[in-house]
């Protein structure tokens, strides 16, 4: 606390502003005294010290002894060790300041500097005295009568804590902005001659004949590719630059393999509009979502499409740099109008350096009608809004930008408020204002090196439009962006392909509701089990813990709805028929023919796709393509084998076109189907009048085509996984049976748990169309639990059932959802790298929130045993919808890409389009 006493004279000693600096402290001393006694005296001398102690019951001791006695006398004596100013002062009217209403007059005793060593500085207790110096008479009673002097004790700190005095404004830490300045960073700006994308990959979603997309873009990325200047702000402003990024113009194009001659194929530049109306969970700060879309009218084999985007950005820098300067010149501003008002007499007095009080409430309405901007009519008290400016300039760059200067900051903030305060009791001056402006000027300085780094001149404009030679500064006003996604997309394979998510919305990219996925997924559940819900079976729990292992089924996972040529259903998979003891025989026939001509639909399909490495007789191409037109023509003369029931007999199929067909598939003997396999293909045809009387004949003919079939592709399964080695078959047909499905099961890796009784067991997580036959092939049909029962028949070896099983227990999908991005060596997201993970959406989806989903080929491994239901299989489809948004259920504005005409002109952050764009124009006023 400051502690004062008057002594004999009943004067007060009042120290008005103390400047404390590493080297010294320098303070301004007034004197308040009763006017009576002012006639007694000519004059009154006093001595003046800074005093620092490392110990603290010493600094007690001169602090609360007796009415600083001791401390009197040893500063009258020069006792302690320290620098000292002894000062003359004659009462005259120069040096009034002013008189109290209770008749004190306050003079002036002027500006002192005491200079002191950088010990006394780092002193844990640091104080300044001033004391009436008198005659000896008086020294000799200063123990006895200590209250003779007057004199006063100031607190600068106290057991290493800054002291805060009852008016905070009187002391003044220079050291704090020294600091600053001197802690300052070192700031380079980032060059790397690898830069990383700004763009993900391109995200496909086909549905129907509709290609969809979505990609997303790092704003931060851009800027940082593309602007000198980005590195050297601090974070705050770089949000700031990032918001104000607006996208002037995007082209995105398509570019085919093939030239386009007819008028629909000549525009080749897509619609592509910013995700807006609700949050994509998990994206990093500053990524935003852009979707687009097309119809697919051709399917011609062969035909590819590439796709890369031109993006103009208005360049977000501008409205940055133009607030640095324009706070630059609001200081520089109120420098000017301060000049003005220190020589005006009727606001301040340079003999008393000091603001005459009556007239600072002029003063201070003068400076509210002189800046009156909207941002500064927001401080009513203008030192306020000069103290937020002052702030910003110091938070542009990255040179103050660091966790560790986040209070010298504050601090030095707070310091030059005190400089420039206009209140009556803030005792400011020329100097504190000169202070405060001296601190302002080396700042800019600092401010200027940082950006000519890069080339920049502070003072400059923008080099304006690309427009060379306009301006020495290298920052553009548009940055143009043109990247190239490296996704080839083939409507061939669309044409078939497997569709798992009916009830998608006809956005701009397909959107599922969550409580429409919900009910997809109770569907897809009930197909298999007779609860929305799949559980496990405590037989089989209890029987499998004895093994060491537990098989739990899992949810989240897809299973085909549907199989759409182009935008048509040409198979429905929404209830299959499971019961294959049905008494309805025509049932039978019916499921029968849908499942077979599915099953040669997708491998005529598949076939377009096969992959043939290098082979000794035959290029991979020409192989490749032998295979395909033979397969293609087993296709077309089997397909409609025993269906439809009347045939033509005219079509035209010889038996020399189809014996050339099958002879010349492959020129290699070991490859070439046998003369059995051809005869019995050619004596089909023959035959397509033989009628069918009953359920076994259609299915011995049915399963007769199919095994003609599967033999002759088991060649070309062996060609893809081992295309240097092709004198064996690679797959045996005998290992379909649930003996090994049941083996394989058991060799799954599991996760390691605690079971039921406290042991360790492996956890098997099976996707619950698996489970189901996990527990079919086991179990007695009590308790209804699976939709069907299996348990004792060959349905695994019947080549009839094989559409059947790859299409409602292969080919899964496992629902994931986007849960971030791999970050790359500096800690930045990659968007290059995306992080899909199986997380369940339920509960995580707040109002106005969307979750990023992908289906992801579920395999269950084991090829060698389980190729029937491995996701590699030859009946392998895309899938359509691969990619979607799910949203929330509550109500709120759909996922919308739509921007309506004022959004497109640009509001990204709080800077409109035009808005930026006056700033771009007024810059370089």
């Amino acid at each position: 606390m400051v502690i004062t006493t008057t002594g004999v004279t009943g004067a007060k000693i009042n120290f008005d502003k103390l400047y404390v600096s590493e080297s010294g402290t320098k303070i301004d001393l007034s004197l308040e005294i009763p006017m009576l006694n002012v006639f007694n005296y000519d004059s009154l001398q006093f001595r003046l010290t800074t005093v620092g102690i490392s110990d603290d019951s010493q600094y007690r001791a001169f602090k609360n002894g007796p009415l600083q006695g001791q401390l009197k006398r040893d500063v009258l004596q020069r006792n302690i060790p320290t620098e000292y100013v002894d000062i003359d002062f004659s009462f005259s009217d120069s040096a009034l300041l002013r008189t109290t209403p209770d008749n004190k007059r306050i003079y002036r005793i002027g500006t002192f500097d005491i200079q002191h060593t950088q010990e006394t500085f780092e002193s844990r207790n640091i104080f300044v005295f001033c004391t009436r110096v008198a005659g000896r008479e008086y020294i000799q009673n200063i123990l006895e009568l200590p209250g003779l002097l007057s004199s006063t004790f100031f607190p600068i700190i106290e057991g290493n804590e800054i002291y805060t005095p009852p008016n905070p404004d009187v002391l003044v830490l220079e050291t704090s902005l020294n600091s600053l300045l001197r802690n300052a960073l070192e700031v380079e700006p980032v060059t790397t001659e690898s830069k990383p994308t700004a763009f993900s990959q391109l995200f496909p979603s086909i549905k129907d004949d509709g290609f969809n997309f979505l990609y997303f873009l790092d704003l931060r990325r851009v800027l940082e590719n593309n602007s000198d200047l980005f590195s050297l702000l601090s974070e705050s402003e770089q949000e700031r630059a990032i918001e104000s990024t607006i996208i002037k113009d995007q082209l995105f194009l398509k570019e085919s393999n093939v030239k386009p001659t007819a008028p629909e194929f000549l525009n080749n530049a897509l619609q592509v509009s910013q995700a807006t109306g609700r949050t994509i969970l998990n994206l990093p700060k500053n990524v935003i979502a852009f979707t687009g879309g097309d119809e697919i009218k051709e399917y011609s084999k062969n035909l590819k499409y590439n796709f890369n985007t031109n993006i103009i950005f208005l360049n977000g820098i501008y409205p940055v740099i133009e607030r640095l300067i324009n706070n630059i010149r609001e200081i520089e501003s109120f420098r000017s109008f301060m000049n003005g008002a220190f020589a005006r007499t009727v606001f301040y007095n340079r003999r008393t350096q000091a603001f005459y009080r009556n007239g600072l409430p002029t003063l201070r309405e003068d400076l509210r009608r002189e800046f009156n901007s909207s941002k500064a009519q927001d401080y009513p008290d203008r030192i306020d809004y000069f103290e937020i400016v002052m702030k910003e300039i110091i938070q542009a760059t990255a040179k103050f930008d660091s966790i560790f200067l986040e209070s010298t900051v504050q601090q030095a903030v707070d310091q030059l408020r005190k400089l420039i305060s206009l209140d009556e009791n803030a005792n400011t001056n020329e100097y504190s204002f000169e202070l405060f402006f001296r601190f302002f000027d080396s700042l800019v300085k600092e401010l200027q090196q940082v950006f000519l780094g890069v080339g920049f001149q502070l003072s400059g404009a923008f080099s304006g439009k690309g427009k060379s030679g306009s301006s020495t500064n290298p920052e553009k006003t548009l940055i143009k962006v043109k990247h190239f996604f490296g996704y080839e997309f083939k409507p061939e394979d669309y044409s078939l392909k497997y569709s798992y998510i009916d009830n998608t919305t006809q956005a701009s990219f397909p959107t599922i509701p969550e409580n429409g996925y919900r009910l997809l997924m109770n569907e897809n559940v009930r197909k298999y089990f007779t609860s929305d819900t799949p559980t496990q079976s405590a037989a089989l729990t209890i029987r499998d813990s004895v093994f060491g292992y537990s098989v739990v089924p899992t949810m989240n996972y897809l299973t085909v709805r549907s199989v759409k040529k182009r935008n048509e259903v040409v198979f429905d998979n929404t209830s299959p028929v499971f019961d294959l003891d049905s008494d309805s025989e025509m049932s039978e026939v019916q499921g029968a023919k849908s499942s077979y001509l599915t099953a040669l639909n997708i491998i005529k399909n598949k076939l377009l796709s096969i992959n043939i490495e290098r082979l000794e007789e035959l290029s991979p191409a020409a192989l490749k393509a032998r295979l395909y037109n033979a397969i293609n023509e087993v296709y077309n003369l089997i397909s409609f084998i025993p269906f439809p029931f009347d045939v033509n007999k005219s079509d035209d199929f010889r038996r020399e076109t189809t014996d050339s067909i099958l002879e010349s598939a492959v020129s290699n003997d070991v490859l070439r189907p046998s003369e059995d396999e051809n005869n019995e293909i050619i004596e089909a045809i023959y035959n397509l009048d033989e009628d069918f009387e009953n359920l076994d004949e259609l299915n011995a003919t049915i399963e007769n085509r199919l095994s003609v079939l599967t033999g002759f592709l088991d060649y070309v399964e062996n060609l893809i996984e081992h295309p240097a080695k092709h004198d064996f078959a690679l797959l045996d047909a005998s290992l379909r049976n649930s003996d090994q499905f049941l083996k394989s099961i058991s060799l799954i890796s599991g996760i390691e748990t605690v079971s039921g009784d406290g042991s360790i067991i492996s956890e098997i997580r099976l996707p619950y169309p698996i489970y189901s036959l996990y527990e079919t092939f086991q179990t007695a049909p009590a308790g209804g639990r699976i939709t069907f029962f299996w348990a004792g028949r060959s349905v695994l070896e019947n080549p009839l059932n094989s559409s059947l099983i790859r299409l409602n227990f292969a080919n899964i999908k496992e629902i994931q959802a986007l849960t971030g991005f791999n970050t790359l060596e500096d800690g930045r997201p990659n968007l290059a790298s995306p992080v899909f993970e199986a997380v369940s959406p339920f509960g995580v989806l707040e109002p106005n929130s969307a979750l990023f989903c992908k289906m992801s080929n579920y395999n269950i491994g084991y090829k060698n045993t389980m190729w029937y239901l491995n996701s590699n299989n030859l009946l392998g489809l895309k899938g359509e919808t691969e990619h979607f948004l799910m949203i929330n259920v509550e109500p709120g504005p759909e996922v919308t890409t739509e921007l309506d005409s004022e959004e497109a002109s640009g509001r990204i952050g709080a800077l409109t389009q035009d808005g930026l764009e006056d700033a771009v124009g007024n810059f370089g006023r």
